[in-house]
């Protein structure tokens, strides 16, 4: 009888344990951004090449301009210049597909908040800017809330505006898989 009772015990014990850890992975938030798979490969002449491109606007004869851009080129450029910068977060990488860009990086703050971000962005000219909207984003496997997603819209929306604006005005822009192409004309 004492066996029996321990046995069943046992498995009760089992049980118990197998739902929560069912439980938790079941009722755990997930990350509802999913990356594209295609892996990008980071260059230092892609980096460059794009910082030519990038540059080559203001050598045009005519005032519009027509930048194309790839992921490789732009997730190159990105991780240079983190890497230059100092800056607590590595390994970015960016995906131009389906009309959205996609963002993936490593952050480490202080040693106090650490964790893979993920995010999408949609883009698009509006009345001469390039309007950015963080439409989803993660830290870790944690949901960004969208008042914070709008936030970070803005302060980046800002600071294209400050360094772009001055200068052309967006007239289109096109996100396809691998590829964006911005067309600006200058002031």
């Amino acid at each position: 009888m004492q066996s029996r009772t321990t046995l069943v015990l046992s498995l009760a014990l089992l049980l118990a344990v197998l739902f929560v850890v069912v439980g938790c992975s079941v009722l755990a938030p997930k990350c509802s951004v999913v990356v594209p798979q295609r892996q990008i490969i980071v260059s230092k002449e892609a980096a460059h090449t794009l910082e030519t491109k990038v540059g080559g606007w203001k050598q045009v004869g005519n005032d519009t301009y027509r930048l194309q851009v790839t992921d490789s080129e732009i997730t190159s450029y990105v991780h240079y210049k983190l890497a230059d910068q100092k800056l607590p977060v590595t390994n970015a990488t960016v995906w131009f597909q389906g009309g959205v860009l996609y963002l993936k990086g490593d952050v480490q703050l202080e040693n106090a908040l650490h964790g893979t971000v993920i995010s999408r962005l949609s883009m698009r000219a509006q009345d001469g800017h390039l309007v950015v909207n963080i439409e989803k984003a993660c830290l870790g496997a944690l949901p960004l809330p969208g008042q914070l997603r709008s936030s970070l819209s803005e302060a980046l929306n800002s600071a294209l505006d400050s360094g772009m604006a001055a200068e052309v005005r967006v007239q289109s822009i096109n996100i396809g898989t691998g590829e964006l192409t911005i067309t600006v004309k200058k002031k």
